[in-house]
């Protein structure tokens, strides 16, 4: 085991809940399909489409017995990503999106790690870089952790295992 790994497992009660929500706009998506309207069909067609896909993470991650999210001394592995290399980043922050709250991580180069991901998720990760300047975020629902006790061990490691830049360099105190 590497030194001070912390490995962070979903929570199998949160995601099961999850699961049935997306399960349930799947079912309305079809109800949609059955209308005469146009656009409620696309949106029919919208809500089976996103909330299929949801369903199906979400089942995967369900069955899975690995962790969601490895932290260690190289950097964050999140499961869809991969992993994201301390040098890689430039700064962690807090993004409020509705009523939920995600850890951002901003890195240098975000093509690098945005062609790791299938198309659907890029497409996502394309707005996430466009309205949020990242395209990597990283949320508390559906793990075994408080949000605020994640943010604490992310920031705490960045600053642990980080490069410093230059100007940081020289100008540090003795």
């Amino acid at each position: 085991m590497k030194n001070s790994e912390i490995k962070i497992f979903v929570n199998k009660f949160k995601i099961f809940f999850l699961c049935l929500g997306a399960v349930l706009f799947v079912y309305l998506g079809f109800l949609m399909l059955m209308k005469d309207s146009f656009l409620i069909n696309i949106f029919g067609m919208i809500s089976i489409m996103f909330f299929g896909y949801g369903v199906i993470k979400i089942s995967l991650e369900l069955l899975s017995k690995s962790p969601r999210l490895i932290i260690n001394e190289i950097g964050i592995f999140e499961y869809s990503i991969g992993m994201i290399l301390w040098t890689d980043i430039n700064n962690i922050s807090i993004t409020h999106a509705s009523r939920q709250k995600f850890i951002t991580v901003h890195i240098k180069n975000p093509n690098k790690y945005m062609k790791k991901l299938n198309m659907f998720e890029k497409l996502f990760a394309n707005l996430n870089n466009v309205f949020y300047q990242s395209p990597i975020h990283i949320s508390s629902t559906g793990l075994d952790i408080d949000f605020n006790e994640l943010h604490s061990i992310i920031e705490k490691k960045f600053k642990l295992h980080r490069k410093p830049n230059k100007y940081e360099e020289t100008n540090s105190l003795p």
